[in-house]
């Protein structure tokens, strides 16, 4: 829990840092180069996960994923795909 905190501040700092240091890219989110909103969000959902994961293997304990956690992933992998199949 603690890790996944502290991997979120750091996130929110690189983005507040990059918003207010690299130039505004006028046709992309937030102004970031393209596909950095996207890895940012990857990021956020794939990295409590992992400490979860990772949690259980060194406590030797039952991984217990929140309500509708899994259900999300799965809707954003068939989403990411149906998209990317239309293209």
């Amino acid at each position: 829990m603690t890790a996944t905190l502290i991997s979120i501040i750091i996130i929110f700092a690189f983005l507040t840092i990059s918003i207010l240091i690299i130039p505004k890219i006028k046709s992309e989110p937030l102004g970031l180069p393209k596909g950095s909103v996207r890895s940012i969000l990857t990021i956020l959902i794939i990295l409590p996960l992992t400490v979860m994961f990772m949690k259980s293997i060194l406590t030797d304990g039952e991984m217990k994923l929140p309500d509708g956690y899994l259900e999300l992933v799965s809707l954003i992998i068939g989403y990411y795909f149906g998209m990317r199949s239309k293209q």
